[in-house]
C-alpha cells in the first residue's frame, strides 16, 4: 500500500462516526488492536467547536528549552479529552499508535502527537504516526520554532489541499505557523478556498495521487 492509499483509509476512517464528545466540544475515538492504537479527531462539527476555532489568542502551552505558546482554543479543547484519552494513550502494552484528525480535528490530532511524543518516550520514531488533514495553524512562533519544540512532532504528516483557507489560519501575520512544512496533494486553483477543504475534495485528491502512483508502481 503506497502511503496515499493508506492516508485516504484513514481520512475516511475520520468521517465514519462513532464519536465519543468531550467537555469544550472535542470530539474523539480510540481503536485498539492488539499492541496497536489508533485515535481519531472529528473535525468541527457544531457551535462549540467554531467558538474554539475562533478562540485563537495565544497561551503557554508547556514549559522546556525553549517555552512554546499555541491557539488558546485548540489547547482549551485538547486539555478537556486528555483525562479520557490519558489512560489509553499511556498503557504500556501499546506498542504503536497512530493518530488521525480533519480539520479542527486535524488541530487535536497535532497536540495528541506532541502528547505522545512527550509522554511516552519508546513509541518514538515509526512507532508514532499522525495524519492531520485540513489542520489549521496551531503553534505560535513568530521568530521560528525552537528545535527541541520541532523534534517533537517528528512522526506527523501535514496534509494540506492546494487552496484550502484552513490550513493558512490564523495568518502567519498573527505569528502561528505549521510545526512542519505541510505535504501538498491537489492542484492550485481547482478549488474555491472554501470547497478545497471540503472532505469530498480531500477524498478526491488523495484518490487521485494514490492512483498516480499505483501507476508508477506497474511501469
Amino acid at each position: 500500500m503506497n502511503i496515499y492509499s493508506e492516508m485516504l483509509g484513514l481520512f475516511e476512517e475520520c468521517l465514519r462516526g462513532g464519536y465519543t464528545e468531550g467537555k469544550e466540544g472535542g470530539s474523539w475515538r480510540a481503536e485498539r488492536s492488539g499492541g496497536r492504537l489508533s485515535v481519531f479527531f472529528e473535525g468541527s462539527n457544531g457551535s462549540e467547536d467554531w467558538l474554539n476555532n475562533l478562540d485563537f489568542p495565544c497561551v503557554p502551552y508547556s514549559d522546556m528549552p525553549c517555552r512554546w505558546y499555541c491557539h488558546r482554543g485548540f489547547a482549551r479543547v485538547f486539555k478537556a479529552i486528555i483525562p479520557s484519552l490519558e489512560p489509553i494513550l499511556l498503557d504500556t502494552s501499546v506498542t504503536d499508535v497512530t493518530i488521525c484528525g480533519y480539520s479542527h480535528g486535524g488541530a487535536l490530532a497535532l497536540l495528541c502527537h506532541e502528547y505522545v511524543w512527550y509522554g511516552r518516550s519508546d513509541l518514538r520514531g515509526d512507532r508514532l504516526r499522525s495524519f492531520a488533514f485540513g489542520a489549521p495553524r496551531v503553534i505560535f512562533a513568530p521568530r521560528g520554532i525552537c528545535m527541541p519544540l520541532e523534534e517533537r512532532f517528528d512522526g506527523l504528516w501535514l496534509v494540506r489541499n492546494l487552496g484550502d483557507i484552513v490550513t493558512h489560519l490564523p495568518p502567519l501575520w498573527l505569528g502561528y505557523t505549521h510545526p512542519r512544512a505541510p505535504l501538498a496533494i491537489g492542484e492550485r486553483g481547482r478549488y474555491s478556498p472554501i470547497d478545497a477543504h471540503r472532505p469530498e475534495s480531500y477524498i478526491a485528491e488523495l484518490s487521485a495521487a494514490a492512483n498516480r502512483i499505483d501507476t508508477l508502481y506497474e511501469k
